[in-house]
């Protein structure tokens, strides 16, 4: 082979073998990559972090509706800041709040009856008696005249990186027995009943004390 054959192969060779500045190479290589899962991971987090606040945010506005007598459209527009503050948002999420009656006395047709629905926001319509005739599937089985309220929540979600992931509504659905009336009322529904009915569970004939 020609001298500057060998010559060439072996600083070729020596080349290959040389490991300087191979860190460096490494680092920009897989520091962008390491850059992306980090990121990935935390926007995941905070996504699952603001649907799990969203979530017992509406189950804490339930469990308070569950246990009063009646409100009306005021009520339930301070319970959607107070879901501001629970859920850790800045926009206040809407809410819709619904009574649903079941009667065992209509033979054709929904058995779910609507006593009222109220939405805190111009762009989501009341709970109709049409919708819930389309699908009730989501409504537990309920006794005769058993009672429920329905609170769905929508509550917008912002990324905090830009781009990441997409805006989304985490929407939630609690339904709840009322616990100690028979109903819950809503006072301003123009042909609804606001008369209440006390629930006396231990049969003595006087009313449950909702202060327990």
């Amino acid at each position: 082979m020609p001298l500057f054959l060998t010559n060439l192969r072996d600083s070729f060779a020596a080349w290959v073998r040389d490991e300087r500045g191979s860190g460096a190479v490494e680092t920009v290589i897989i520091m962008p990559a390491l850059a992306f899962v980090y990121g990935a991971v935390f926007v995941w987090f905070d996504a699952y972090r603001s649907n799990t606040l969203a979530m017992k945010a509406t189950y804490t506005v339930s469990d308070i509706l569950s246990r009063l007598p009646e409100v009306d459209e005021s009520y339930i527009d301070g319970l959607s800041s107070l879901m501001t503050f629970l859920a850790d948002v800045e926009e206040d999420p809407v809410i819709r709040v619904s009574s649903i009656t079941f009667d065992d006395d209509v033979t054709e047709g929904n058995q779910y009856r609507i006593d009222w629905s109220y939405a805190t926001s111009v762009n989501l319509r009341d709970l109709l008696q049409e919708d819930l005739d389309l699908d009730s599937s989501w409504i537990p089985v309920m006794g005769d005249d058993e009672t429920v309220i329905v609170t769905e929540s929508f509550v917008r979600y912002e990324s905090m990186f830009a781009g990441a992931l997409n805006s989304d509504i985490w929407n939630n659905v609690m339904v709840t027995r009322p616990r100690f009336y028979g109903k819950l009322a809503k006072t301003d529904e123009p042909d609804g009943d606001s008369d209440i009915e006390i629930v006396d569970d231990e049969g003595d004939g006087n009313p449950v004390d909702s202060s327990g």
